[in-house]
């Protein structure tokens, strides 16, 4: 219920909001003495992460009504999707913007590397560390965490030789090879899964 959350700024014409409890958690935890930097930063995590879905969600032409941040994480709130493939995509938008700012702070942190003092280190920490166990946590393929969704890479297979066979054309590569290509796609999408079920297994 909107009337939970308190407007913090808008992005491309959608709001962004976050509820109120957020606030209170925040509170808390500063008079428990708790650094503020933390919270700092897991607040841009989870920002950085929503604003990963509402970016694929535009790229797809559908409208984003509202970007909200909870106690237990955020939602970008649109425009129901044309198809299962496209719920894929904008799944993986998250944890890919997630994996951006990682890569992000370590750019920053080797170019500047006198940045260095107890709240940058601390920020440091949570953009990457805590960021990365953020990232695994949300793959994990149940819901209500994007990995539920993230890991039907079925959906991704026609896409994928469509977009492959697309840039074969102008090479002077025959039509003919398109069982070549999907047989490709299919082994790669084989082994990610594979690679998934590696990672669930204790």
């Amino acid at each position: 219920m909107s009337e939970w959350y308190l407007h913090w700024f808008n992005w491309r014409g959608v709001p962004v909001r976050v509820h109120w409890a957020v606030l209170a958690l925040a509170a808390f935890e500063l008079a428990l003495g708790r650094p503020w930097v933390r919270l700092v930063g897991f607040a841009f995590i989870i920002l950085v992460h929503e604003l990963g879905h509402a970016v694929l969600v535009k790229r797809y032409g559908l409208s984003v009504s509202a970007i909200q941040v909870h106690p237990l994480g955020g939602e970008c709130i649109h425009e129901a999707t044309r198809d299962q493939r496209q719920n894929v995509i904008i799944a993986w938008g998250g944890v890919l913007a997630q994996a951006a700012l990682i890569a992000a702070a370590f750019a920053v942190m080797s170019l500047w590397p006198e940045m260095r003092g107890p709240y940058l280190s601390e920020l440091f920490s949570v953009l990457t560390v805590s960021n990365a166990f953020m990232i695994a946590f949300n793959l994990i393929p149940i819901r209500p965490l994007d990995g539920h969704t993230a890991w039907q890479l079925k959906h991704l297979r026609s896409t994928l030789v469509k977009q492959v066979v697309a840039k074969a054309k102008p090479k002077g590569v025959p039509a003919t090879r398109r069982d070549e290509i999907e047989a490709l796609v299919d082994d790669a999408l084989e082994q990610a899964r594979k690679a998934t079920k590696d990672r669930e297994r204790p």
